[in-house]
């Protein structure tokens, strides 16, 4: 599933307020880490 960058953030920010700061780590951790290089 293909995210643009304001959707990406969204689901971001609703992570971190059920799941704590680590959330976004899980759902997009390698996915992000693959867009910033």
């Amino acid at each position: 599933m293909r995210l643009n960058v304001e959707e990406k953030n969204k689901i971001i920010q609703y992570a971190k307020v059920f799941f704590g700061n680590e959330a976004n780590l899980y759902l997009f951790g390698s996915r992000v880490d693959d867009a910033k290089k």
